[in-house]
């Protein structure tokens, strides 16, 4: 099997962090490194945050690259400023930088990281602190101390659902819930009627910052209508388990002076409020257990000081407190289970520390005895050792093939309450082998898709959780055949990632401005639903 890169967003694992430091004189901004680093590539992550009560100036971070180079950027003008030192400066929504504000500035590229203490940030009208002096060499040189990371929810059991009134949604019957899967894979609605669920994502409840992305610079409602508007009906939001039990208020990255509805919330009200705004636009929403420890995407759904118990009993406080919200139709089990190295997620092992399948049967099967009106969203896993698997590389989460060889148990989860949701993307996010010159790309596609999806649609409910790209290159042909071959197949129902332009690899339908929308890879996405021509020849 060929190993699987993984994704670097904001979503992704910080497996390496350090603090850069900021001279108080220059800024009273704050900076947070953290570097993903694998063979041959890189992607930096900084996190910027305004911790004072007054605006910051216009900024610029600095940051040394002496034997790398960038590929791909996001919220910030990069520039070689002189030598191997690179300048960035800001957008029209980061700087200056509001009180409390904080967000992220990233780029990916190949060959060697940047040293995380190359970085630096200065305000307009103060000189750029000087960068810190490299390291002594060393054979096994002591990596910087990495701040303590955010605990780990207490093993506890959920927090019992308080009232809300924002959940008190009157049923309009716009939503005919609950949905059912068809012995042919389709999804009906209560009358028996084929549904069309055209989704996006809209991630940040399972960031640190405990509400969704965006909100720091416009108001709630009006991003919502303008999903309405483009012709979307279902939203997919990750969430964490601090989403759930934080009694704190989200800072820096809700702005109350725009969303005043959702000042003094604790995250799990704001996420209330929205989904119950969501309603009233007719939005089906899928909620998504996207990351442990608010961080990390895990291999497994337990973590060191989260057990599985925990992560069940945390689905199942979900599929209770939306019980009675009429377009809360589904819960994603776990985002994107997975293997590295030979360890983690697989599916067919037969021991449920590591058998995604025996977990989410098991998970599965507690959300529906608490609320069994919901469908049950299962991805798939990465390499599965070659386990029930064609050679041609998956993503995270993306292979769902070993389910032929080793079926959800139905007395589990019941068939007709069963979603195949794998994830799939394309040359933007990382390198395949099957992307390179001399493969026929992007004529070649169409063939490896069939094997890893095509052949489980029309026996099972398939709805892609997560797919989209940067829509440049590539790309581009990759998004465009993609399309083409989901139009042939006759998909439907699909969740594209991202409504954010934040997430590193893929951007979204928005730009950085968080208003004007990506509208090649918008015009792409929407022949999903516009009835335009389907070339029938692609998925044959």
């Amino acid at each position: 099997m060929h190993p699987v890169p993984r994704r670097f967003v904001q979503r992704a694992s910080l497996v390496a962090m350090a603090f850069g430091a900021v001279a108080p004189a220059y800024a009273a901004l704050s900076l947070n490194v953290a570097q993903d680093v694998w063979s041959g590539g890189f992607c930096s992550r900084v996190t910027v945050r305004n911790p004072g009560t007054t605006a910051s100036g216009a900024w610029t971070l600095r940051f040394e690259l002496p034997s790398g180079q960038m590929n791909g950027s996001w919220n910030g003008t990069f520039k070689l400023e002189s030598g191997t030192t690179f300048a960035v400066t800001g957008t029209s929504w980061n700087s200056p930088v509001a009180p409390g504000q904080s967000f992220e500035v990233g780029f990916c590229g190949t060959g060697t990281a940047p040293n995380s203490a190359s970085f630096r940030i200065s305000e307009a009208g103060a000189p750029a602190p000087a960068p810190a002096p490299a390291p002594a060499p060393a054979p096994a040189p002591a990596p910087a101390p990495a701040p303590a990371p955010a605990p780990a929810p207490a093993p506890a059991p959920a927090p019992a659902p308080a009232p809300s009134s924002d959940l008190s949604v009157p049923a309009t019957g716009q939503f005919k819930l609950p949905f059912s899967v068809a012995t042919d894979g389709r999804i009906l609605d209560s009358q028996g009627v084929a549904v069309s669920i055209r989704g996006v994502n809209w991630f940040g409840f399972e960031t640190p910052d405990l509400v969704a992305h965006g909100l720091w610079q416009r108001n709630y409602k009006d991003m919502i209508g303008q999903m309405k508007d483009l012709g979307f009906n279902a939203v997919r939001l990750p969430f964490c388990p601090a989403t759930l039990r934080s009694t704190g208020r989200p800072s820096g990255a809700l702005n109350t002076s725009v969303n005043p509805d959702l000042a003094n919330k604790t995250p799990l009200q704001v996420l209330d409020r929205i989904v119950a705004e969501f309603a009233t636009r007719g939005f089906y929403v899928l909620l998504d257990h996207h990351r442990p420890d608010c961080n990390a995407i895990s291999t497994t759904p337990q973590i060191p000081g989260y057990t599985l118990d925990q992560w069940v009993a945390d689905l199942q406080f979900v599929a209770d407190r939306y019980r009675n919200v009429p377009n809360v139709f589904a819960v994603d089990l776990k985002n994107e289970p997975h293997s590295t190295g030979g360890s983690g997620a697989f599916w067919g092992t037969g021991d449920i520390n590591n058998d995604w399948k025996l977990a989410a049967e098991r998970a599965g099967s507690a959300v529906l005895a608490t609320n069994a009106k919901l469908l049950v969203f299962v991805e798939g896993v990465s390499d599965n050792g070659g386990r029930c698997e064609n050679p041609d590389a998956h993503w995270w989460g993306g292979n769902i093939e070993p389910s032929a060889c080793y079926p959800i148990d139905e007395t589990k989860i019941p068939r007709n309450r069963l979603v195949l949701s794998p994830h799939i993307y394309g040359p933007s996010v990382s390198g395949q082998p099957y992307f390179g010159d001399g493969t026929g790309f992007p004529n070649n596609m169409p063939a490896i898709w069939q094997n890893q999806l095509g052949r489980f649609m029309g026996k099972n409910a398939v709805v892609l959780g997560e797919f989209g790209g940067r829509f440049t290159d590539k790309d581009r042909q990759w998004q465009v055949k993609f399309v083409d071959w989901l139009k042939c197949k006759g998909v439907r129902n699909f969740f594209y990632w991202s409504w954010n332009p934040n997430s590193g690899d893929t951007g979204g339908i928005l730009q950085d401005d968080w208003q004007s929308v990506s509208l090649d890879k918008y015009n792409n996405l929407k022949r999903l639903w516009d009835g335009s021509a389907v070339d029938t020849n692609v998925c044959r």
